[in-house]
């Protein structure tokens, strides 16, 4: 039903090409963000009251319907757009459509082996499924990226603040796996998640176009583009520095090794790969203060490179990340969070390291601190809307 009305939607549509693919691209962002609503709405802690349980298994079964229906819907403004890029880069329709067919079917024989497996290790449900569909969604959003040439900053500042939000509950609720307050490891997690995911993720967004409300000073000159990218790249060095005191003084409570010495393998990688990036931090917070001195005093520019390696420390850190996220870190609550936040949470850092890696040509993002011009984006053919077969890789 949802897809014949949809189809009849965009059957009534007019506009040239260009008017076409802007509305196609709308409605894949559109149908993203719902995707995205109903797999947070799937997440629930099991409750004993069997009324209040009741209740939890219905609005699971309704957002996995929302969910369904949305990821569905999705197939028709994707294949839109893949047949107009097969088209502009001279291949066949049907062997490009042939070539999703077969990622479905792929998806079809992963996806449930997958789920299973979370299952088998988690044994509660229904929250295992909305972690395996999570995963699911950052991959698919980032090939969606890609295909619509377009990358919006308030999608990735809302991932990485809305992590770093969600994980200040995750680590104080013991219930879910977290420390509480009263261990100072606690905030280690919540700090060094809000200097990376909350603090250099946005700073780092600043200087795009469509990043207004991530600026903290009116205009878009570059002095102050440069203030408020200082601003969050500060923040991000003082939470930096709070989690590493953290870290510090929980080892030395507990007498362990400050450098992961006699832990098992995946908390003495965690801190092998910790140390070198909080010393580039350090050297790229330096390095970033005597830039910005520069600049103001004489106007002279100064370390070309800081830029990139800006980007490149970034992504260091949502690796360095998203291996702590799997760690063991509270032994008396079933080893830490379960399974399904910690899909939900690599999910996030997969999608930002993506986001960041991705060359902005390939995006279409447009830099106000550069001369170059967004490239324009391909046109659209006239080609049937919501009646080609569906070929959009859905888990």
């Amino acid at each position: 039903v949802a897809q014949y009305l949809y189809g009849k939607a965009r059957a009534t549509a007019v506009g040239g090409a260009a008017s076409k693919r802007d509305s196609l691209v709308s409605d894949v962002k559109m149908l993203e963000l719902v995707e995205l609503v109903g797999i947070l709405a799937m997440f629930s802690k099991t409750p004993a009251t069997h009324y209040v349980r009741d209740l939890f298994n219905v609005t699971f079964i309704l957002a996995s319907l929302l969910f369904y229906v949305a990821s569905c819907l999705t197939s028709a403004p994707f294949n839109d757009l893949v047949l107009s890029e097969a088209t502009a880069a001279a291949l066949r329709q049907e062997d490009v459509l042939l070539a999703s067919q077969y990622g479905i079917f792929f998806a079809f024989l992963c996806a449930p082996v997958a789920a299973r497996g979370v299952f088998q290790i988690e044994r509660v449900a229904p929250a295992p499924i909305a972690g395996v569909l999570f995963v699911g969604w950052a991959g698919q959003t980032l090939v969606n990226t890609v295909l619509v040439k377009k990358l919006e900053s308030r999608l990735v500042a809302a991932l990485g603040l809305g992590l770093s939000a969600v994980i200040v509950w995750a680590s104080f609720d013991r219930a879910a796996g977290g420390t509480g307050w009263p261990s100072v490891f606690t905030y280690h997690p919540i700090f060094m998640t809000w200097a990376f995911f909350g603090a250099m993720t946005p700073g780092q967004l600043v200087y795009r176009e469509d990043a207004s409300l991530l600026r903290f000073f009116e205009g878009i000159a570059k002095p102050d583009l440069r203030r408020s990218h200082a601003v969050w790249m500060a923040l991000a060095a003082l939470f930096a520095l709070v989690a590493y005191c953290c870290i510090f003084a929980a080892h030395f409570q507990n007498g362990e090794s400050q450098l992961g010495v006699g832990e098992l393998w995946s908390r003495t990688l965690h801190v092998a790969l910790g140390y070198p990036v909080l010393a580039w931090m350090v050297l790229q917070t330096a390095v970033g203060v005597v830039k910005a001195n520069n600049l103001n005093t004489s106007g002279t520019r100064s370390f070309a490179w800081h830029g990139a390696s800006g980007k490149y420390l970034l992504l260091a850190a949502y690796v360095v990340a998203a291996l702590g996220f799997w760690l063991r870190m509270n032994y008396s609550n079933q080893g830490g969070w379960g399974i399904p936040i910690k899909l939900a949470f690599t999910a996030v850092a997969f999608a930002l390291f993506g986001f960041r890696a991705l060359p902005d040509d390939l995006i279409g993002v447009r830099r106000l601190d550069s001369d170059r011009p967004a490239p324009p984006p391909l046109a659209v053919d006239d080609l049937p809307d919501a009646n080609v077969p569906p070929a959009k890789d859905v888990l």
